[in-house]
């Protein structure tokens, strides 16, 4: 598998949030919570990594947008490469 989901729930990215100060919790799904404060509403979100959703990220960066990044080398038996992604901003 060359991709894997920035889930709240993967270890590497509850502890992350958690060190931060934050919190992931069920809710139907695993979310990172945000608490109510300063007019802004308790919310969720399924994914810790994302561009926009700044309520997550200020004035605590609980989700953020850095990718991973990995490389493969491609050889001559590979038949073809596929390229996705879950949005572009241009």
């Amino acid at each position: 598998i060359l991709t894997e989901d920035h889930k709240p729930n993967l270890p590497r990215e509850r502890k992350r949030v958690e060190a931060l100060g934050g919190r992931v919790d069920f809710a139907r799904c695993w979310r990172v919570i945000v608490d109510p404060g300063n007019g802004r509403p308790a919310s969720g979100l399924a994914v810790s990594r994302s561009f926009g959703d700044p309520d997550f990220k200020y004035p605590l960066k609980l989700v953020i947008a850095t990718p991973d990044v990995m490389q493969e080398k491609i050889v001559p038996e590979d038949n073809f490469v596929i390229l996705a992604s879950d949005g572009l901003v241009c």
